[in-house]
């Protein structure tokens, strides 16, 4: 999410609208032999990494010359908007967030530096979300901790894209994926004092906090204990992972493993009209990374502020006694570490056959396209709510918190406030899923991240000449498909 463009508060309730372009989608390739698919994905990512490349250095001086003076239509310089880095420990304590490293397995971990949780600087430097060969995740740079105090030196590369859960389902959120919380003890219980520059005062609305703070109110948290602490303000902002449910054996799998594949998400329970779903027919749970993935991503940072600085507050009563949308935590305002709760959803009915779903699942295709999985991409919460699940087409749910499902409960994974200008790195790379032929499944996060990484903006905001030449970036070679 980004701020407003006429605004530098990112608690601000008005959002940028990209005006993302669109791009007609290149056509199916035929079926081929393995070895020739993966011949053609290789050689479109080269050729769109040449294009990239070469388009890069045209814009070099433009970068140069933006770095150090905001764009035409007054926005941060880079000073204002670096690219993104991990937090320092400290900020992570201070924020009620656990950094040991001990614990061997999802329900054991007991903190952020552990094995499970694969923290960037720790963990994952090659291999998913990176997908080329070579290509790293992250980086370490010590002008991460100069520009900011409360960040170490590990810079990311690897930029998530996903849709804007505010109703418009646009792809204009760029996350950073750096840790995995496994289970509930990540979440410290009491606050943890660290550096004494973090002041845990409780400050008198509408002034904000100068710094992270586990307490943030006197209402009992879901420890029966006084405060809001880190545990509540993070559930109220979900982040949607889609796993592919089209098994490997070819076989559609309608729930996930583990503790969800229960007789209340069995389909034949949500739609009497679907077939009953055997226990071992389940899809895995334990990796959520990016070719487990059936779609992209939905995070959902369009939250209120507890500070009232938007109308909203946990008493539902706003500075000006006007209830706009009563939800207590702000994302951007509250949640400092960009944690979410993951909410798994899925669809019950295989989309190769005729049921009770296939109409809608055709509806919401005709609109949003098909996943990897053949079942419809959804972008809204209006899609899954009120036209998959309401109908028994579809079922959300979350992990278990004691970790026993083996997979990630919560993300580090924070969002880019304001990706333009500079905070999206020139040698940082896009995270998102890709067909089988290596072509994007939504080029329009193609077209964004390149917008914003060699020119600053969006792409509503460049000439007719530069958005040509993103398109071109984006879409590599018709002779590379």
């Amino acid at each position: 999410m980004m701020t407003g463009a006429d605004s530098r508060t990112v608690c601000s309730k008005q959002y940028f609208d990209s005006g993302f372009a669109c791009s007609s989608l290149p056509g199916r390739i035929r079926r081929e032999d393995t070895m020739m698919k993966n011949g053609r994905k290789l050689v479109w990512l080269f050729v769109q990494f040449l294009t990239v490349a070469a388009l890069l250095f045209v814009a070099a001086p433009r970068l140069r010359a933006q770095a150090d003076a905001p764009p035409a239509i007054g926005d941060a310089d880079d000073n204002f908007n670096p690219p993104p880095c991990d937090f320092n420990d400290g900020f992570y304590n201070n924020n009620g967030i656990s950094t040991s490293n001990l614990g061997s397995t999802a329900a054991t971990a007991q903190g952020v530096d552990s094995v499970p949780a694969q923290r960037f600087g720790l963990f994952r430097k090659t291999g998913p979300p990176a997908f080329l060969p070579g290509q790293v995740n992250w980086v370490i740079d010590n002008t991460c901790t100069t520009r900011d105090a409360i960040r170490n030196n590990v810079r990311i590369l690897a930029t998530t894209g996903g849709y804007v859960d505010d109703g418009t389902g646009s792809p204009t959120d760029f996350i950073s994926l750096i840790a995995f919380i496994t289970n509930q003890n990540f979440f410290l219980q009491n606050f943890v004092s660290g550096d004494p520059s973090f002041d845990c005062t409780v400050p008198t609305p509408p002034n904000l906090p100068n710094s992270g703070c586990v307490v943030i109110s006197n209402s009992l948290n879901a420890r029966n204990q006084p405060g809001d602490d880190m545990f509540d303000i993070v559930s109220n902002f979900e982040a949607y992972p889609a796993l592919k449910q089209l098994l490997p054996n070819g076989t559609f799998a309608p729930v996930p493993c583990g503790s969800l594949d229960t007789l209340a998400n069995n389909p034949n329970t949500l739609n009497p009209g679907l077939p009953f779903n055997p226990p071992s027919n389940c899809f895995p749970v334990t990796s959520i990374a990016t070719p487990q993935l059936r779609q992209d991503w939905r995070f959902a940072t369009n939250r209120n502020a507890i500070d009232g600085s938007d109308n909203n507050n946990v008493q539902g009563s706003g500075n000006s006694g006007v209830i706009v949308n009563n939800s207590p935590f702000g994302y951007f305002c509250d949640d400092l570490l960009g944690i979410w709760i993951n909410t798994y959803w899925w669809f019950t009915q295989d989309p190769r056959v005729n049921g009770p779903c296939s109409q809608i699942y055709a509806n919401i295709a005709a609109v949003e396209g098909t996943s990897l999985d053949g079942t419809p991409i959804v972008k809204t919460a209006d899609e899954l709510n009120n036209q998959l699940e309401a109908n028994g087409c579809g079922q959300e749910g979350k992990l278990d918190f004691g970790g026993a499902d083996g997979g990630a409960v919560w993300l580090i994974c924070p969002a880019i406030p304001d990706p333009r200008a500079g905070a999206i790195s020139l040698d940082a790379f896009l995270d998102q899923v890709h067909k089988p032929n290596g072509f994007p499944l939504d080029i329009n996060f193609t077209i964004n991240f390149l917008s914003l990484q060699i020119f600053g903006v969006f792409p509503n905001e460049l000439t007719a000449a530069q958005l040509k030449q993103v398109q071109s970036a984006a879409a590599g070679s018709s002779s590379s498909q």
